[in-house]
């Protein structure tokens, strides 16, 4: 590592940079602050004007399925709150979990969900052995290539490579919760402008669940997805399909 180097004048260089770069994230992401960087701040940067909040209020509350008022919403949420409380309450008296000092919540080890096929590993590393490396560049490219999820987000088929890049891009800054200047710097050739003008077409959730439902569809025609099952299986029943009884 650089800030390792037995030449110090190019360790501390390093430090220096690191320094840097960790004080740059911070105050993108709000980990460091100062008391008076307030006034460069304020809610009329961070929250639509009144105006344009009065006019796009009804869509947005519509395309959402969202109440009104906060009333209900609030209600719900408070009866999940509720019913996640009393299931912890359960939990706790079933020894299934314990509450260390701290509100800290230790799980009961469950050999019903920890079993593993004695051939598992084998089975691992066969498979990974015949499917080899891929970077995950390529497996975008290659799921585009049979589910065509980008041009459900463009509308239409693209017209040139060139633009699916910042659309990618804007897909790893969804995603990954990453920077749109630091995927930028990551991808030789493309803009932050041009991905945030990508970004915006995710922003459409219609195109966005076409997309997805293309990609979901996709995963679940391969046999392998067979293996998966649906979710709704008991813990027991699976321990018995682990063991093949």
């Amino acid at each position: 590592m650089p800030i390792q180097s037995e030449d110090r004048e190019y360790a501390f260089r390093a430090y220096e940079a690191a320094t840097l770069w960790a004080i740059r994230r911070g105050l993108r992401n709000g980990s460091l602050w100062l008391p008076h960087a307030e006034q460069y701040g304020g809610q009329h940067r961070m929250l639509l004007s009144e105006a344009r909040w009065t006019a796009s209020r009804d869509p947005f509350l519509e395309r959402r399925s969202l109440p009104r008022t906060a009333e209900p919403f609030i209600a719900r949420t408070l009866d999940q709150i509720d019913a996640g409380l009393r299931a912890v309450a359960a939990a706790a008296s079933a020894s299934e979990l314990a509450i260390r000092p701290g509100g800290h919540l230790v799980l009961r080890d469950d050999p019903i969900w920890t079993v593993e096929r004695s051939d598992a590993e084998l089975v691992r590393t066969r498979l990974y052995a015949r499917v080899g490396r891929a970077q995950l560049p390529e497996l975008l490219l290659a799921v585009d290539g049979e589910t065509h999820f980008t041009w459900e987000l463009l509308g239409r088929a693209p017209d040139a490579p060139e633009e699916l890049i910042p659309l990618y891009a804007a897909i790893f800054v969804a995603a990954m919760a990453l920077d749109g200047t630091d995927v930028a710097m990551m991808i030789p050739g493309v803009r932050l402008s041009a991905i945030r003008r990508a970004s915006v077409l995710l922003e459409d959730e219609r195109a966005l669940r076409r997309a997805n439902d293309a990609v979901v569809s996709f995963l679940l025609a391969q046999p392998l997805s067979k293996q998966w099952g649906h979710g709704l299986r008991r813990p027991r029943d699976r321990e018995r399909r682990l063991h093949g009884s």
